[in-house]
């Protein structure tokens, strides 16, 4: 107890200060949660989505490189013009970590044909116009958390490898 004035105070100035402190370390926290969130750690944002191949690769995919654990997320494939083999079918092989990784739940357009390897699986997909681009999405369910390496490729190309961060 402190005396001022006419009144007895009782003043704990250090631990004020730890509180101040610790009060303020969890504003910092909050901020930076919000940040996360507002930039698409949490689903939409500009840190959210990516693209992996581009420029002129004749494979270039659109995914979203934060999922939660059961929730859908689709992984759309823009194959390149005149990319497709003489029967009009372009073939996408998906490598078997994403396949154990993921459950596929829905391909737009279906594919013709399906077969499964060791190493991955391939899907043939007849394409109208060989001269245009085309798109295949892949809808999948993240079954495993944490941080998946994933590698696509049509056949006979190089593979395009990407990284999404499944949270709980």
């Amino acid at each position: 107890m402190q005396r001022i004035g006419a009144i007895d105070v009782d003043q704990a100035l250090e631990g004020q200060g730890r509180g101040w402190r610790a009060q303020r370390v969890g504003w910092v926290l909050m901020l930076l949660i919000v940040l996360a969130g507002l930039l698409g750690l949490a689903g939409r944002g500009p840190l959210a989505t990516a693209t992996a191949g581009g420029g002129d690769a004749a494979l270039r995919i659109e995914y979203q490189r934060f999922a939660r654990h059961g929730s859908p997320l689709r992984l759309v494939l823009h194959v390149a013009p005149n990319v497709a083999a003489r029967d009009s079918t372009v073939r996408v092989w998906i490598g078997r970590r994403l396949l154990q990784a993921a459950e596929v739940s829905d391909i737009l357009p279906t594919p013709a044909a399906t077969a499964a390897g060791p190493d991955g699986d391939i899907y043939a997909f007849r394409v109208a116009d060989p001269a245009r681009d085309a798109t295949i999405a892949f809808d999948v369910q993240p079954q495993a958390y944490w941080s998946h390496h994933a590698s696509v490729r049509l056949v006979g190309r190089p593979a395009v490898a990407f990284t999404v961060f499944v949270f709980p």
